[in-house]
């Protein structure tokens, strides 16, 4: 399974690592997790840009805020 994923992964590491923090979780735990790192470039930005910043400008999402999110 890690092999398929790492075709797809930029960074095997910190996907090894997000799945020893997670060792435990729930399906819906994951899901949740996944959802709330993908919304947190988009929380930081300022209602009035969203309309015209470009995806290319917005921050990436990493492992420092799936972090973030796992311990909550």
């Amino acid at each position: 399974m890690i092999n398929h994923i790492a075709d797809y992964c930029k960074n095997i590491d910190a996907l090894t690592k997000v799945a020893k923090m997670t060792d435990g979780y729930s399906c819906s735990d994951l899901t949740n997790l996944a959802k709330d790192a993908a919304m947190a470039p988009l929380r930081e930005i300022p209602t009035a840009q969203l309309v015209t910043i470009k995806p290319e400008d917005m921050r990436q999402i990493g492992l420092k805020v799936t972090k973030m999110f796992a311990f909550v």
